[in-house]
């Protein structure tokens, strides 16, 4: 006997709604799972990546090198872990997990699916296939679908990934210096970060402006960063200048200092340009830092008004060579200077004993330091120079001596005009002077 083919009819309600909550938990257990998974592998490559580059100095293709396996890991985790939004599973297999987390279900709902949820119509007997149906339904409402699957593999995994992150990132807000520059190093290869290595090397005086010619005397300290470490047996420093060659001179160690740490001295001389250096003790290297070369400040300009004793009547005038001024005792001389370029602090050593000593005085501006003005006394003769200190605190260079020539003030005298027709006179007579 054979039966006809019956039209297909949908599955039952409640079992749709069981196998539909199984689905929804499966896929998003799975993106909790996948996310868990890319956050252990994308924890433990930055961790290797960040322990290679403190204990080997990495060129900088294998630093990108990891940069580019780490980015890769990532988007390929990122993408399986996201997969399962958009897949469904086979009502057959949502129907196998539910009877295997609830054995008492047997295979009713997997053979529910098979005659009702296929492509095609089902065949059999149409009251049979009604009947279980409706058992399948019955059974899959007083059931408890959803809890056939676990949440506690993909729970686990979550839970692991959060944890080695946080293993990760937390060092760099516990202790920034040095795990938050290992992690911008790792993170951006690109960038021009100095390496951190197990030594702390600190140079004095780092970053400076000098004047050009002048000799620069570099201190470095080399200590441990982590605990005892035998300490560096040598160093060096390198530079480069404008030309981009590099120079390399070795450094003199201080036996002196402590086991744990060594002090290094070197002298780069007459410094001409602007020059980029960094100390190199074994194969740590200390941060990059500039030595920028000027010109020091000097005297552009001289202008000296000298303004005689009031007694003497005498007008003020301009000193035609301000570095020879001839002035009369006690005239009060306005010195006004501009220098070559705006100042943080000038001063004039100005003669204050017959034996050519000087003493300061200190200069104002009222113009952002591009001119400066004081007054003083002329007392002694003798050569007065200016200190010029720019805000680098760069100071001038000696210059040709400056005079000043102080003529002395004659004390009053009398003269009396003689007569053709002298007189005699008695102690008690009165005489009249013309």
């Amino acid at each position: 006997m054979t039966t006809a083919p019956i039209d297909a009819r949908p599955l039952p309600r409640p079992l749709r709604r069981g196998l539909d909550a199984i689905d929804r938990k499966l896929r998003s257990l799975a993106v909790v799972r996948g996310l868990g998974a890319l956050a252990i592998v994308m924890a433990a490559i930055a961790a290797m990546g960040m322990a290679a580059d403190f204990l080997w100095p990495l060129p900088l293709a294998a630093r990108w090198s990891v940069w580019g396996v780490w980015v890769a890991a990532g988007a390929i985790l990122l993408l399986k872990a996201l997969a399962p939004i958009v897949s469904r599973s086979g009502d057959s297999d949502l129907a196998a997990v539910a009877e295997r987390g609830n054995p008492g279900l047997g295979e009713r709902l997997s053979s529910a699916v098979a005659l009702l949820g296929g492509s095609g119509p089902p065949h059999g007997s149409p009251a049979l296939i009604a009947a279980l149906g409706d058992d399948a339904a019955r059974r899959a409402a007083e059931a408890n679908l959803g809890a056939a699957v676990s949440a506690r593999r993909a729970s686990w995994t979550l839970a692991l990934g959060v944890a080695c992150a946080a293993a990760v990132v937390a060092p760099s807000i516990v202790r920034p210096d040095p795990f938050r520059t290992l992690a911008r190093r790792f993170l951006s290869p690109w960038t021009d970060l100095d390496r951190v290595a197990r030594f702390v090397v600190k140079v004095m005086p780092g970053d400076a402006v000098v004047a050009i010619g002048s000799d620069v005397g570099l201190v470095a300290n080399v200590a441990p960063r982590f605990g005892a470490t035998a300490p560096a047996r040598s160093a060096s420093v390198e530079w480069t200048g404008s030309d981009g060659v590099m120079h390399r001179l070795a450094m003199t160690t201080d036996e002196s200092e402590s086991s744990l740490g060594r002090t290094f001295r070197a002298t780069l001389p007459r410094v001409s340009e602007t020059v980029l250096y960094r100390v190199v003790a074994d194969s740590v290297e200390s941060p990059r830092h500039k030595i920028r070369a000027v010109e020091p400040p000097a005297v552009d300009a001289i202008t000296a008004t000298v303004a005689p004793p009031s007694y003497t009547g005498r007008p003020q005038t301009t000193a035609r060579n301000p570095s020879r001024i001839e002035a009369m005792e006690g005239s009060k001389i306005a010195i006004v200077l501009k220098p070559t370029r705006p100042l943080a602090k000038a001063e004039i050593q100005w003669p204050a004993k017959a034996d050519g000593s000087t003493q300061s005085g200190e200069l104002k501006s009222t113009d952002s330091g591009k001119t400066w003005a004081g007054e003083v006394e002329a007392v002694f003769s003798g050569n007065y120079t200016f200190t010029l200190s720019d805000v680098d605190r760069i100071t001038n260079r000696p210059e040709a001596p400056r005079r000043v020539i102080v003529r002395p003030d004659a004390p009053p005298s009398v003269g009396l005009g003689g007569s053709p027709d002298p007189k005699d006179a008695q102690g008690d007579d009165l005489l009249v002077v013309d």
